[in-house]
């Protein structure tokens, strides 16, 4: 596979990018700065310039690049807080590389979308329901879906959605997480994590490039959702720290921003089963096994860049 990705540099994109360039395929990336461009390079992956933002200058770059698949990753996430970035990035970016790509002859077409749209009482999940978006990055993400399916209807586009839940990691936000000893829970916690670890979203990513079927979309989860308070509660005992405090939602959403904080108290589980039949196996299952795993990788990250 040659493939055309965007957020190539990020949490799940670099580790997508390593894992194509283990499996032997090429990875060409989309880069806005030098630092990034390095990243990129550093992990095997030709990179073209240009801006996701700019039609012309992502038609340019998807056309030089002749790529056979295309991963769509880059996005605006929920911390963003000024919504018309989250506009300009999700939507119109989504749009202006959908339209780069007719005409073209791919073979997938993946968009990296989201379950974690907004208020969700609770409810499990499954492709075929509809999901509330109630947050401006659930919002984005539900139209970028939209985006992909219309083109695939109108004139072929073979747009395969992936929809990961809270993802964790080595990296991310996860690792914000352990390095900040002011986090607090917000709100109770008694609200359900449908949560994914970030190797078992690269899984997936490439299973669908392989061979996911277009017009369809995906969720990936682990197998056994858990509250929000028994998480961190794992990830304090990992760390071998006092048990996370709480904080009231009003205060976290002026601190943290209303949209980020929404998605975090939504309560939901997702299924994975359709992933499953297409023959996706979650290394990690449970977060409560993973997270130990997380943090020793995280601790030994330092000594191995030295």
């Amino acid at each position: 596979m040659r493939v055309f990705i965007t957020g190539g540099s990020g949490f799940i994109g670099a580790r997508l990018v390593r894992a194509l360039v283990d499996g032997g395929h090429e990875p060409v990336c989309l880069s806005r700065s030098g630092k990034t461009s390095a990243k990129l390079a550093a992990l095997g992956a030709e990179v073209l310039s240009g801006d996701l933002t700019e039609p012309e200058s992502i038609k340019a770059c998807v056309h030089e690049a002749k790529p056979t698949h295309v991963a769509h990753l880059a996005a605006e996430i929920a911390t963003q807080r000024n919504r018309d970035r989250i506009e300009k990035v999700n939507i119109h970016g989504t749009q202006a590389l959908v339209d780069a790509c007719h005409g073209l002859p791919l073979e997938r077409f993946l968009f990296l979308s989201t379950v974690v749209r907004g208020k969700a009482s609770g409810e499990t999940f499954t492709e075929a329901d509809h999901i509330p978006a109630t947050t401006p990055y659930g919002k984005s993400k539900a139209i970028g879906d939209e985006l992909v399916l219309r083109a695939h209807g109108e004139w072929g586009l073979p747009g395969v959605i992936l929809r990961p839940s809270h993802v964790y990691g080595p990296g991310g936000w996860f690792a914000g997480l352990l390095a900040d000893r002011m986090f607090r829970i917000p709100g109770r916690g008694a609200n359900m994590w449908d949560v994914v670890h970030v190797d078992d979203v690269v899984s997936a990513a490439m299973l669908l490039l392989e061979k996911g079927p277009a017009g369809h979309a995906f969720h990936v989860v682990d197998d056994e959702p858990v509250t929000m308070k028994t998480f961190f509660a794992g990830v304090a005992k990992a760390l071998e720290r006092k048990p996370y405090g709480h904080a009231p939602v009003w205060l976290a959403k002026m601190l943290k921003g209303s949209g980020a904080i929404t998605a975090a108290v939504r309560s939901a589980r997702s299924s994975n089963a359709r992933l499953k039949e297409l023959g996706w196996i979650p290394r990690f299952p449970r977060s409560t096994d993973a997270i130990p795993a997380v943090i020793r990788e995280l601790a030994a990250a330092p000594a191995a860049g030295s």
